[in-house]
């Protein structure tokens, strides 16, 4: 969904282009998280996707509501970043030989993904704040907490299996 850039003359501005900014990469993600579970074969793995993905639809639907509460248009500029880490996570899906390779592949391509969604929530928290609008402050608050919480299980089940059954590979 592409629309033309518009002048950024403020924070507020600045604070909606963020939003925006969300709201695509969300959309860019729901788009990809079936070819990971498709891809996905670990249980722990497939259920950190379907949790993410179920929490993905949630804040597509939050943020609606946010641009409402804004009175601003969601449509904006794509968001760049997230369509270079789902081709580069398509990339290491479809090089990857090992299975285990593959699974700590996509453990660490949504990990990226996951780090860029705390990034973006973590400045449209901050201008929230800064702008005075207490309620998104702590309605963005919860979105950033959702994607520490799927952080840290991806992190715990990576360094707990993944990344050991990975190293099968090189120890056979």
């Amino acid at each position: 969904m592409e629309f033309s850039m518009s002048k950024i003359a403020n924070l507020k501005d600045l604070f909606i282009e963020q939003l925006r900014d969300r709201y695509d990469s969300a959309n860019r993600q729901l788009g990809f998280f079936p070819t990971l579970l498709k891809e996905a074969k670990t249980p722990e793995l497939r259920k950190v996707i379907e949790e993410l993905q179920k929490k993905t639809r949630h804040h597509l639907e939050t943020l609606e509501n946010i641009f409402l509460e804004l009175d601003a248009d969601i449509g904006g500029e794509g968001c760049e970043a997230t369509r270079g880490l789902i081709h580069e996570a398509t990339e290491i899906i479809s090089r990857s030989t090992d299975l285990q390779v593959r699974e700590a592949g996509i453990a660490v391509s949504i990990q990226h993904l996951n780090h860029h969604d705390i990034s973006g929530f973590g400045t449209c928290q901050a201008y929230a704040k800064t702008l005075g609008y207490k309620k998104i402050m702590e309605t963005v608050g919860h979105m950033l907490n959702d994607e520490k919480n799927i952080d840290r299980e991806l992190t715990n089940i990576s360094t707990h299996s993944l990344n050991e059954e990975a190293m099968n590979p090189i120890l056979g």
